[in-house]
């Protein structure tokens, strides 16, 4: 970046909008201290991450794909591995891409050893009315009947929250009728 570099360009920029105060902008700097120090597989692991944040899902997948297929992939521990899965698998959910979201979640378990991604996974299977592949799993995973009913609950209060007005439920209806007369032959 010539004689200034990416830190120096930020600090002016900000300090001549005035919209954050000295504070905010030696908290900033101090990010950017972080993140130049990472090796490079974290940076971009950060950045597939700031895409989910920003529900940019179809580049979130892109990313994770291409750090988890890469040559990046052996710098990752097993938990970590698991992690990118895990994300990687939220990406999917919000593409509607659910047997993929399932999978991640699924292998992102076995590595990270973490109950939000079983959880995730249970659910997608409970979402997708797969009931007997759900209680196979869940005690395949060593889950008591009391942590499965627990899960099940959990399930159907999210599911109790969502509410889809009646117009969109008939508009959806609509939509798919059009699909359906589209495709046909």
């Amino acid at each position: 970046m010539g004689e200034h570099g990416l830190k120096d360009l930020v600090v002016t920029t900000l300090c001549g909008c005035d919209y954050y105060n000295e504070e905010e902008i030696r908290g900033i700097v101090k990010v950017l201290d972080e993140i130049d120090h990472l090796p490079s597989y974290q940076k971009k692991k950060i950045k597939a991450d700031n895409y989910v944040r920003t529900g940019h899902y179809g580049k979130a997948v892109m990313a994770y794909r291409k750090l988890l297929q890469g040559p990046d992939a052996i710098s990752f521990t097993p938990e970590e591995y698991g992690d990118i899965l895990h994300n990687e698998g939220i990406a999917h959910f919000y593409t509607s891409s659910f047997l993929e979201a399932g999978e991640n979640f699924r292998e992102a378990y076995i590595r990270n050893n973490k109950r939000e991604s079983l959880q995730h996974y249970l659910w997608i299977l409970l979402m997708e009315e797969k009931d007997k592949t759900f209680e196979e799993e869940s005690l395949s995973f060593g889950l008591k009947p009391s942590e499965i009913e627990q899960i099940r609950l959990k399930y159907q209060e999210v599911l109790a929250g969502f509410y889809v007005p009646e117009e969109t439920e008939s508009m959806m209806d609509d939509y798919k009728e059009q699909l359906r007369r589209a495709f046909a032959y």
